[in-house]
């Protein structure tokens, strides 16, 4: 990183000019979605920002592989400048919105420090205008998060020169509830030139905005150039910092079309709006749903989602996502197209087809909500059926679904869980529904194969079926007994 930016901490003062604010949240629902690309955590793809530094390896710490360890270690360097020590690599993210982050391990023995006895370390970025080839330092952004413990309590640091043109630091100080000690914490810096801004996002939480941020030639940056993990050398303190998860990713807003996402798609936490795949468009990988958002995906004609040996989409922490037309098709033993678990986890459908070989087709489980508005569910493979619910609170309801299960159960819930269907089809090939320890109720439902079984207890599963049908169109009783 080039000399104009000067961050630098004098002993028992800092020399910049640092303003104290309290954190401010940024209105949710402007980024919807980011299409994630991995930074390269191996040492040997960085390069030496500033100064070098006592240690700087790949090593497994807290439960994860490869991390990034950096040790800061004194004397200090005589040059305040050369103080920020660290390494440095150049990315490749497409211009426009976009975002770094990665996970800083934040052990208990940081929770406080002196004024000379402390901690500041954290990830910069710099971002250049659209197209720039090569780093031009009077035209550079350098967005910044770090945490510190300087003379107080754990907290974190931002840069934003328009808050503070004199010297950049905007000190967060009630900024420690963001944190979680002896955890990975997630540091991000979304880069949002549409809107004119730069969001500091704290474990999903944007803490902070930088508006209107500019180059020292008063221009406006658009696309990120490189990321840099530096600590603060103040030479007394001697300390360790490990990085992980380190990613770029390219962010879609709200209204925006997607036209390509070879490695899957991440909903934003707390996003709020619609995003649409472009016609003909496969997304190579999981749809994620994050949590607290509210998302609807629209997908344009012959587009889809087609993942090998994971879910098709996901939603786990209590998101909720809408898929609008298009296709899941997964393969893999651990691979179900749709996959909905823990309470206040939903997904919806509109006329989208499912298509699995080797996992379930649509999946409940622990509380989550799955409904269907039309479309095909499609399965191959034993212990694949086409609906499950499984677990108290867990639903499946499906209205004018076909559902054909080849080779397992059309619709099976257990364990207190419960699936609803009002009209279409169930062809299966075993059992066409199956309830254990659960509820299965039908509406006006054709079946195609052995068509209902209660496993025993009988007694703690119901099977509620009215004007239910086989194939050939006979009708059954109005009321079926589970017994």
């Amino acid at each position: 990183m080039k000399k104009n930016l000067e961050l630098s901490c004098a002993t028992g003062a800092i020399a910049l000019a640092m303003l104290s604010v309290a954190p401010a949240m940024a209105a949710p629902g402007d980024p919807i979605v980011e299409i994630e690309m991995e930074i390269d955590q191996d040492v040997s793809a960085w390069t030496v920002d500033r100064a070098d530094v006592a240690t700087f390896t790949n090593e497994s710490w807290e439960g994860r592989d490869g991390t990034v360890h950096i040790t800061i270690s004194p004397p200090a360097n005589p040059s305040s400048f050369s103080n920020w020590q660290g390494y440095s690599q150049t990315l490749d993210t497409p211009a426009g919105s976009a975002s770094i982050k990665g996970d800083l391990w934040i052990g208990s023995e940081w929770a406080e420090g002196t004024d000379t006895d402390y901690v500041r370390t954290g990830i910069w970025g710099s971002v250049q205008p659209e197209g720039t080839e090569s780093y031009v330092d009077a035209q550079a952004i350098f967005p910044i998060i770090s945490f510190t413990n300087e003379d107080g309590e754990a907290r974190l640091q931002v840069w934003d020169t328009t808050a503070n043109p004199s010297g950049g630091w905007v000190n967060l100080d009630a900024s420690e509830s963001a944190l979680s000690l002896d955890e990975w914490n997630t540091f991000e810096m979304r880069v949002l030139p549409e809107s004119d801004r730069i969001d500091y996002v704290v474990n999903d939480v944007v803490i902070y905005s930088w508006d209107m941020p500019r180059g020292a030639e008063d221009n406006i940056s658009d696309e990120l150039y490189a990321v840099y993990l530096n600590g603060r050398n103040n030479g007394v303190t001697s300390f360790d910092t490990y990085w992980s998860q380190l990613a770029q990713a390219q962010l879609v807003l709200d209204g925006e079309s997607i036209t390509g996402a070879p490695d899957g798609l991440n909903v934003i936490a707390n996003a709020q709006g619609s995003v649409a795949i472009d016609a003909g468009v496969t997304v190579g990988g999981t749809v994620r749903s994050g949590a607290g958002s509210n998302v609807t995906i629209a997908f344009g004609e012959d587009a889809g989602v087609v993942s090998t040996g994971e879910a098709g989409v996901v939603s786990n922490e209590g998101g909720v996502i809408t898929l609008d037309g298009g296709s899941v098709e997964t393969s893999g033993a651990e691979a179900p197209g749709l996959l909905a678990v823990n309470q206040g986890s939903e997904i919806h459908t509109l006329g989208t087809n499912v298509s699995t070989d080797g996992s379930a087709g649509v999946v409940a489980a622990n509380g989550g909500l799955v409904s269907l508005d039309g479309g095909i569910v499609e399965t191959s493979g034993a212990s694949s059926p086409g609906l499950l619910a499984i677990g108290a609170d867990s639903a499946v309801i499906a209205s004018g679904t076909e559902v054909a299960a080849s080779g397992s159960t059309g619709a099976l819930a257990m364990t207190g869980g419960t699936i609803t269907l009002d009209g279409g089809v169930v062809t299966s090939t075993q059992f066409a529904l199956v309830a254990n320890h659960a509820t299965i109720e039908a509406t006006d439902v054709a079946v195609s194969g052995n068509w209902a079984r209660l496993p025993s207890p009988v007694a703690r599963s119901v099977c509620r079926v009215a004007a239910f049908r086989r194939r050939s169109m006979a009708l059954w009783p109005t009321a079926v007994s589970s017994t």
